[in-house]
């Protein structure tokens, strides 16, 4: 398990798509290690740039299509699992 902690730009970034009470929760569950996976409209939303942007600090992080149709699609036969979801409706 991987703990990550948010720094300032993470935070600024992140600003552009989640409110500050938002990423105070992602900080929260960051610690926990549990993985986030990001659901949203199937639109321009941010969810792939956030998706992408919590990968590159080292987060466990999967959009929805990965489960449903991709790489990961194989991790949850069978299985129960728990997600910190992150859900992007609003459009940029």
């Amino acid at each position: 398990m991987k703990i990550i902690i948010l720094q300032n730009e993470d935070v600024i970034f992140l600003e552009k798509y989640l409110s500050k009470e938002q990423i105070m929760q992602l900080a929260a569950n960051l610690l926990t290690g549990i993985p986030i996976l990001i659901t949203g409209k199937r639109r321009a939303t941010g969810k792939s740039t956030v998706c992408d942007y919590l990968r590159k600090i080292g987060a466990d992080v999967r959009e929805d299509w990965e489960i449903e149709e991709g790489s990961y699609k194989n991790e949850c036969n069978n299985e129960n699992r728990v997600y910190f979801n992150i859900v992007l409706n609003k459009e940029l």
